[in-house]
């Protein structure tokens, strides 16, 4: 079956993330208005919160009202709460259990240790640590058939372009606390990659 496409934008289109930024923005802004206690930032359809939690809980409410009133619906697996002093408690208080009851129709799942927010993991040292481990383990996967490129220039441009770069994410947008020892450890990788003869 052949499905054409008669409106909107194909995926991967960079004028769709323009085009949602600018259609919601005003929606976002004027939900955030009504709550000036809580602070809201968005990167094209993520959105964070920070706040006293039944706040966080309302205006998130808010937002998804606002959303299915322009024909859109939340993603609810990304759909996540992480509240830093409940992190090393075997399970949340009971008051987060009273206030998800106040709001049924906007459901979080709760995050004991933290979340991943755009390839960066948000929470406590050890969950950092573990996110940063995975994401080199991958790298280093990804990297080990370059060994046997035998073109110099090929492996070059891979190295520049693959090898260098997503580390370079990390280091820049995580604290040093989180990123020193993957510093490092990429250090040695790209080291390891020994330019083939």
């Amino acid at each position: 079956d052949l499905l054409l496409s008669k409106a909107g934008f194909h995926q991967g289109d960079v004028l769709g993330s323009l085009a949602y930024a600018l259609s919601t923005f005003d929606f976002y802004a004027d939900v955030l208005a009504r709550f000036p206690e809580v602070a809201g930032c968005s990167f094209v359809d993520n959105t964070s919160l920070v706040g006293q939690l039944e706040l966080v809980w309302a205006v998130y409410d808010c937002l998804r009202l606002v959303a299915e009133g322009l024909g859109l619906r939340l993603n609810l697996k990304e759909c996540l709460l992480w509240v830093p002093t409940w992190s090393y408690q075997p399970s949340p208080p009971d008051i987060l259990h009273a206030i998800a009851a106040r709001f049924p129709h906007s459901p979080l799942t709760y995050c004991a240790t933290g979340f991943v927010l755009l390839g960066l993991p948000l929470g406590t040292p050890e969950f950092c640590a573990q996110h940063l481990q995975t994401v080199q383990a991958k790298i280093h996967a990804e990297t080990a058939p370059l060994q046997s490129l035998s073109d110099g220039r090929i492996y070059l441009q891979l190295m520049k372009s693959c090898v260098n770069v997503r580390p370079h994410f990390y280091l820049r947008n995580l604290p040093p606390s989180y990123s020193n020892s993957f510093a490092k450890r990429s250090e040695e990788h790209t080291s390891e990659l020994q330019s083939p003869d």
